[in-house]
């Protein structure tokens, strides 16, 4: 994308502000950019990966995460959740007992922002 967007800001057209919405499709050159050795960028994504996936190298102990979880018993009942509130209240009902409720309500966003952030 680097060499397209700089083909695109060395156009001359592009430079004078002669622009129209077929101005990619009328300069088909700009997507057959010349792509550089660019050292730095190979440099900065070895370092994203390794910081990313390893970043204290490969693991020295065997760990199965598995083996740390505690026991799960599947007979028991599901306890009690928001979930299951909101589906036998319906929407206002929930919103209502939400709103009267006296105590802190908490709600982990973490899925909602990791997915807004792709």
């Amino acid at each position: 994308n680097i060499g397209f967007l700089r083909a695109v800001l060395d156009d001359p057209a592009f430079i004078r502000g002669d622009l129209s919405t077929n101005f990619i499709e009328e300069r088909p050159h700009l997507l057959e950019a010349r792509v550089g050795a660019d050292r730095g960028s190979k440099v900065l994504e070895y370092l994203a990966d390794v910081t990313v996936n390893q970043p204290y190298g490969p693991s020295p102990v065997d760990l199965k995460p598995s083996e740390k979880l505690p026991q799960l018993e599947l007979s028991e009942e599901t306890p009690a959740s928001s979930r299951n509130s909101l589906l036998e209240l319906g929407p206002e009902g929930w919103a209502k007992a939400l709103r009267d409720a006296k105590e802190l309500k908490v709600t982990d966003t973490s899925f909602r922002d990791a997915h807004q952030s792709l």
